[in-house]
């Protein structure tokens, strides 16, 4: 760090020479000045990192003036001014107006080299406090930038989405008229059972995948608060079975056992059928998907006698880790991964999300190694 230079004005050369004098002594170095002008002048070159020590009058003008002015660009800059006879008035004025101190002549060489220390420590703290404040500013700067181009980013996600579930939806529905097409021809003169049984499966998929181009929006809505849920009565048992059912095939060539528990009670819940479709769709698809060979998965529903009904997916796969259940939960940001598992956190958080804005309650209990219980709690309708 350079000296700090200081500024000595005063018109009377005694003075001026013995306040110079001291201060050299002390090694500060003195820079001297008779005129206001040449003192402004000089402190600009300095941009304001100096101490100056002022008389209140000098060549006619008025120290109060010359302060006022000097700390209109310089604000941090500790000015010290003195007088032979000051008055009680010019003492508040200076002070009032700025003054960093105000010593009366003869100045003794304690109280100056005093108040030059107390105004060094004042300057440097000052041009610290500049100093912070000119990389706020550059790191504020900085991340409205960054915030622009994530924004920009979003932007062009949000269209990208846009744009691919549109026509996702678009090739489905040409998909799903041709297959109503074949559905009918069979109708009038198909008597294969095994054919029936494919279409059917071919309706469900294409509305499943219906479904999964409404994920993408839900994803894009709910970043931006404009996902709408409309709840309605439904039968929560059915949609339980329908989506078991779906998935057996899948689970068969897994070799995994995939089951309702016996007796599932007839239950009707309150909520977005659409969107419960999404979640038990993402669920069980998880559920076979890391569940290994001979394993077995387990699905039952039941009330839960505070107005709620729950359906729980039961697996005996190789389970969550804490952290991703902490991630799913919400208790910690959803973190960029690449790997195999990535998706399941992600897939997970969006159910815990729809539930959410269906007034349900999501529940989470995996340990590596010793399968997952997911459950699912939406308003009774009955």
């Amino acid at each position: 760090m350079k000296p700090i230079r200081i500024v000595l004005i005063d018109d009377i050369p005694a003075s001026l020479a013995r306040t110079r004098d001291i201060l050299s002594n002390a090694r500060y170095e003195v820079t001297t000045c008779s005129e206001f002008p040449v003192a402004l002048r000089l402190i600009k070159t300095l941009k304001g990192r100096t101490i100056v020590i002022c008389s209140l009058k000098v060549s006619g003008g008025s120290g109060l003036d010359f302060m006022a002015e000097l700390l209109k660009s310089y604000g941090t800059i500790p000015v010290v001014l003195f007088s032979a006879r000051p008055s009680v008035d010019d003492l508040i004025l200076a002070l009032r107006a700025g003054a960093h101190d105000f010593l009366r002549k003869p100045i003794s060489a304690e109280a100056l080299l005093d108040s030059v220390a107390r105004g060094t420590h004042r300057l440097n703290l000052g041009l610290d406090a500049e100093s912070h404040e000119r990389e706020n500013r550059s790191e504020i700067s900085a991340i409205r930038n960054e915030l622009k181009t994530v924004k920009a980013h979003c932007a062009f996600k949000g269209f990208m989405i846009s744009m691919a579930s549109h026509d996702f939806r678009s090739v489905l529905t040409v998909l799903d008229g041709y297959q109503q097409i074949v559905r009918q021809n069979c109708d009038n003169g198909c008597r294969n059972e095994i054919s029936v049984k494919m279409l059917e499966q071919t309706s469900r998929t294409i509305f499943r995948l219906q479904s999964m181009a409404a994920t993408l929006f839900d994803v894009e809505s709910a970043e931006k608060g404009e996902l709408h849920i409309i709840p309605i009565p439904f039968d929560f048992d059915t949609m339980l079975r329908e989506c078991a059912s779906f998935y057996r095939p899948y689970a068969a060539q897994k070799r995994v056992d995939l089951d309702v528990e016996p007796g599932l009670p007839s239950i009707r819940a309150l909520g977005d059928p659409a969107r419960v479709l999404q979640i038990f769709d993402n669920v069980l698809y998880n559920a076979v998907k890391f569940t290994p060979a001979d394993g077995a998965i387990r699905i039952g529903c039941g009330t839960t006698g505070d107005g709620y009904v729950t359906a729980t997916v039961t697996d005996t796969g190789i389970g969550i880790s804490k952290e991703m259940i902490k991630e799913v939960l919400g208790e910690v940001p959803v973190a960029q991964k690449k790997d195999q598992h990535a998706r399941v956190g992600l897939g997970l958080t969006i159910c815990r999300r729809l539930i959410a804005n269906q007034n349900g309650r999501f529940g989470l209990s995996s340990g590596p190694g010793k399968g997952t219980t997911i459950s699912i709690s939406l308003p009774s309708a009955d």
